[in-house]
């Protein structure tokens, strides 16, 4: 690769999450990476969270004549909750890949939260397995490992990529906290302690970490399991759901609804019937087999 070709990529990257999460996913996953709307909706949406690290141009997008639900994550807000099926990649690209992408332009302090120390830990393997790459590194030669491992990982500028599971979020802060399925889905339903526990580390752990409340991104993502889970909790507290965008994604759309794609102005419609991400999971048998 000439110098000019890789100047060219690394501006490529900064400038646009998808592009980099379309050419980057295997240096994390081996699996195949299957492209699809649901892809760059995800990609856009967290670019769009990410504006005050990274910079954002407004664009105008009409959506006054838009009939049906209108689901446009421009409000605003400094958070977000996210609701999509399991198996939609969530964790990937909002937990895995985002926190790198934003270390192209700045190196934020990124921690993930989940229920379980293992799951914590999968993550920030990936990520280490993207900055590790010959193709990262070639690319990014200013950034430079100087704490490299599975579990903590911390560059020569700063930059901080940590996962923890929600009971050893102590000692930590963090500029972009991402909380990924808090509860355990095997045991939230029936356990009201579980439940308890993830809303006490929401309300009680996770604020006092927080580094600069004013740029500070919380995103919780998360399938719903119950009325009381966290999103739920979420949505109950007034003062609470005025900081959030909140963004549900069904895996079969009950009625016509439209996406709008906040950095390259597209707006992509479904109609009642049309499914998330049949590119992955065709008409979701297969799934529905799977996971009920």
């Amino acid at each position: 690769m000439t110098e000019l070709e890789k100047l060219l990529y690394r501006q490529l990257y900064k400038k646009s999450f998808y592009e980099f999460v379309k050419d980057f996913w295997q240096t994390a996953d081996p699996s195949k990476f299957i492209d699809g709307t649901l892809v760059r909706f995800y990609c856009e949406t967290f670019q769009y969270m990410c504006r005050r690290w990274v910079g954002y141009e407004e664009i105008e997008i009409d959506t006054s004549k838009l009939d049906g639900v209108i689901i446009d994550v421009r409000q605003d807000k400094q958070n977000l909750c996210l609701m999509v099926p399991p198996r939609h990649s969530k964790s990937m690209i909002f937990n895995v890949l985002g926190p790198v992408w934003l270390w192209l332009s700045h190196p934020i302090k990124a921690v993930s939260i989940s229920h379980t120390a293992g799951l914590a830990t999968q993550m920030n393997a990936k990520r280490q397995a993207v900055i590790n790459s010959d193709k990262f590194k070639e690319l990014f030669t200013d950034i430079r490992l100087i704490s490299n491992s599975a579990t903590f990982l911390k560059d020569s500028r700063g930059g901080e990529l940590y996962s923890l599971n929600r009971n050893a979020f102590t000692g930590y802060g963090g500029d972009v906290i991402v909380n990924d399925d808090l509860t355990n889905a095997e045991t939230a339903r029936k356990d009201k302690t579980e439940m308890a526990n993830a809303w006490a580390y929401y309300q009680n752990t996770m604020p006092s970490r927080i580094n600069d409340p004013k740029k500070c991104i919380i995103m919780n993502i998360q399938q719903r399991l119950a009325p009381n889970d966290i999103a739920g909790h979420i949505m109950n507290d007034k003062k609470l759901s005025e900081q959030y965008v909140f963004i549900t994604l069904p895996a079969i759309f009950q009625e016509k609804t439209h996406l709008v794609f906040p950095i390259s102005g597209d707006i992509v419609t479904f109609e009642k019937g049309d499914f998330l991400w049949p590119e992955r999971f065709g008409d979701y048998t297969a799934l529905r087999y799977q996971v009920g």
